[in-house]
């Protein structure tokens, strides 16, 4: 079951069409912001940072996309993890909670091999896929 509360804008206010909220997956509240318009490209961040890393490039991809970027469980704005929980299940439920059929993913590091886990796992969510620094879960 999945939940959006809307938080309001995010703290680039001059950036048009942009929207930060939080969404409840799997027991967990993850944090994300959304702008632009267009097919859906989402960010995934390193294991060392959080959404915020993916700033300078929001703006430019928001010209063509529909740009979303989330803190991934225990980091940013999201809530702690806690007790065992799947990352790229995470991801394909924050998709489901944002109404997303299909997306882009590009992932640095740890977001990278989560968008990877979630393209092997269920390929008819992804559009394409960009890593940087990754590999698949268990290797």
């Amino acid at each position: 079951m999945s939940m959006h509360t809307d938080t309001g804008t995010a703290r680039d206010t001059d950036r048009r069409d942009r929207d930060a909220g939080v969404v409840e997956v799997d027991g967990t509240q993850l944090a994300y912001e959304m702008a632009g318009t267009g097919h859906p490209l989402v960010l995934l961040h390193a294991g060392i940072a959080d959404m915020r890393m993916w700033d300078e490039q929001m703006a430019p991809f928001a010209d063509r996309y529909r740009v979303i970027r989330y803190d991934a469980r225990g980091f940013g704005r999201s809530s702690p993890a806690v007790g065992p929980y799947s990352p790229r299940a995470d991801l394909v439920g924050l998709l489901a909670a944002l109404d997303v059929e299909r997306a882009h993913l590009v992932g640095l590091s740890m977001g990278g091999t989560v968008a990877l886990d979630a393209a092997l796992e269920r390929p008819d969510l992804i559009s394409s896929l960009v890593i940087a620094g990754s590999s698949p879960s268990g290797y």
